[in-house]
């Protein structure tokens, strides 16, 4: 084998010379970060199927819930209203979700609509601020 075709053979290691024709598979997809709530409900499936006993199931429970307490209420801020600025509402939503300004404004207009979920206490009060700064109603859920 000459030194130019051991230059460009291709090798597995090196994917970009592959002859197969298929296109490298992408990386897997990161996994959602998992709540104690989904957790708990994956156990509570394992509990009903029989794998686990009720006592497993409430030390299970009871690690989840000193691991991860519940969070206060706030995690969730609904729209209820726009109120008479509804363009710098417009603007807050489409900040706030990272949405189109079609997408932002079909939300404010669907009133009530959920903005955010997921979010910890001080974010949900932080948003909901600045909603009800700029004149429209918010609920925290």
């Amino acid at each position: 084998m000459g030194f130019l075709s051991r230059l460009f053979s291709p090798t597995p290691a090196d994917e970009r010379w592959s002859t197969s024709g298929a296109a490298p598979a992408p990386p897997p997809a990161p996994e959602p970060p998992t709540t104690a709530a989904d957790e708990l409900a994956k156990f509570a499936a394992l509990r009903d199927q029989g794998v686990l006993t009720e006592d497993e199931f409430a030390a299970k429970k009871a690690q989840l819930l000193a691991l991860d307490p519940v969070a206060p209420v706030g995690g969730t801020v609904v729209l209820v209203d726009a109120g008479p600025k509804k363009i710098n509402v417009i603007k807050l939503v489409r900040e706030a979700t990272g949405l189109g300004l079609r997408e932002a404004k079909d939300l404010v207009e669907a009133t009530p609509a959920t903005v955010a979920t997921g979010l910890d206490a001080h974010d949900a009060q932080a948003l909901a601020g600045r909603l009800t700064g700029v004149g429209a109603r918010v609920e925290l859920h």
